[in-house]
């Protein structure tokens, strides 16, 4: 009996030491992916910051998004004053049935998002509140997750982004480094608009 209680306490010590192995390994593979993330969003930002034509930036800002997060599909969409509206300026993995889709504020995720001026996840899309009933009919999407473009406070626009390659739900840590990309792309877009019409004026 006494010989049986020391196996089983070595072998319950083993176990915990194992478990505490696996725990580091872990974490430790988590940090290295955090920082080739983090590493990814500082060239973005470089990237992003260089391009002064609008068109070319939406579609950097997109495409880099997509590689950042490494969803199956984004798209950005930019606020119109006139039309009060969210207009799909750029989308990439849904096709171009997509393009030129207008949202009302409050409308799907991108529209909540705009409204409330956050951040938002939404890990079950298809029985969420914001589903948009057309879109669901169109496509398999399950998750989303979207960021406002503000600058100075005011609403320039929103990406979004859907689907986890690996399926997985959308995090914190996912939503906190696109919310980092949202921020310098806001920049990077009032940056290019202001060039753009310096550019007609002259």
């Amino acid at each position: 009996a006494t010989q049986a209680a020391i196996a089983i306490e070595n072998a319950r010590l083993f176990a915990s030491a194992q478990h505490e192995l696996a725990e580091r390994a872990r974490a430790e593979e988590a940090l290295t992916a955090r920082t080739r993330q983090l590493e990814a969003a500082r060239r973005t930002t470089i990237d992003i910051t260089r391009e002064l034509h609008l068109s070319a930036l939406l579609d950097l800002l997109v495409e880099r998004a997509v590689e950042l997060i490494a969803v199956r599909s984004g798209t950005l969409f930019l606020w119109d004053d006139a039309a009060e509206a969210l207009v799909s300026q750029v989308t990439s993995g849904l096709g171009e049935w997509f393009s030129k889709v207008r949202l009302a504020l409050g409308e799907g995720v991108a529209g909540a998002v705009a409204q409330q001026r956050m951040g938002l996840i939404v890990n079950e899309y298809r029985s969420s509140v914001h589903t948009i009933p057309w879109f669901v009919e169109r496509t398999d999407v399950t998750a989303v997750l979207g960021e406002p473009l503000l600058y100075r406070d005011r609403l320039v626009g929103v990406i979004l982004l859907r689907d986890r390659r690996d399926r997985q739900p959308f995090t914190a840590d996912d939503q906190g480094l696109l919310r980092l990309f949202a921020a310098q792309a806001a920049i990077a877009i009032e940056n290019a608009q202001l060039y753009e019409a310096t550019r007609r004026r002259a």
